[in-house]
C-alpha cells in the first residue's frame, strides 16, 4: 500500500496543484482583463481630458486674441488722446501768455498819465546863523511866528487867510519831508 498510498497521494496533489493553477490562472486573466478594462477607461478618460483642454486652450486663444485687439485698439485711442490735450494745453498756454501779456500792456500804457506832474524838491532849510556880536538877542514872541489859522469842523477860515497851500512855506513842511508832488 505504499506505493499505492505514493501514487495516490502524488495524484492527488497534483489534482490539487493542477485545480489551485487552473484557479490562479483564471484570477490572472480576470485580473488582466480588469486590468485591460482600467487601461481603457484611463485612456478614454484621458482622452475625453485632452479634448476638453484642447477646446478649453481655443476658447482662452480666442479670448486673448480679441483682447489683444482691444488693447491694442486702446493703445492707439489712448494715443490720439494724448496728442489731442497736448494740443489743448500748448493752445491754454499759448492763449494764456498772450492774454497777460495784452493786460499788462493794457494797464501799463492806461495808468500812466499823460502829463505827469513835475516832481519838486525842497531842500533843508540852512541853519540858523549865529547872531553877530553886536546884534540883540531874539525874544521868544519875535523867533515863534504864530501859527497860520486852521477851520475845525463847521468853522470857516478868516477872509485874510486865502488857501492852506499859500501859507505853507518849504520852512514849515516837516524836516522828513525831502520831496513834496505838487498838483497843478
Amino acid at each position: 500500500m505504499e506505493t499505492n498510498d505514493k501514487d495516490y497521494i502524488d495524484a492527488k496533489l497534483q489534482a490539487i496543484i493542477e485545480r489551485l493553477n487552473g484557479d490562479a490562472r483564471a484570477h490572472q486573466i480576470a485580473t488582466d482583463g480588469r486590468f485591460v478594462q482600467f487601461g481603457q477607461i484611463m485612456e478614454s478618460g484621458f482622452a475625453s481630458l485632452r479634448k476638453d483642454n484642447e477646446v478649453h486652450r481655443a476658447q482662452t486663444e480666442a479670448y486673448l486674441q480679441k483682447m489683444m485687439g482691444e488693447v491694442t485698439k486702446s493703445q492707439s485711442e489712448i494715443t490720439k488722446s494724448q496728442g489731442e490735450i497736448i494740443k489743448w494745453v500748448a493752445a491754454i498756454c499759448t492763449a494764456s501768455a498772450a492774454i497777460t501779456i495784452s493786460a499788462t500792456t493794457l494797464l501799463v500804457t492806461q495808468s500812466t498819465p499823460k502829463n505827469p506832474a513835475p516832481i519838486v524838491i525842497y531842500s533843508q532849510p540852512a541853519p540858523a546863523a549865529p547872531a553877530p556880536a553886536g546884534a540883540k538877542p531874539q525874544t521868544s514872541a519875535e523867533s515863534n511866528p504864530p501859527p497860520a489859522p486852521t477851520a475845525h469842523a463847521g468853522q470857516m477860515l478868516p477872509a485874510s487867510s486865502t488857501s492852506v497851500a499859500q501859507s505853507v512855506t518849504p520852512s514849515a513842511i516837516h524836516p522828513s519831508v525831502r520831496w513834496m508832488r505838487t498838483v497843478r
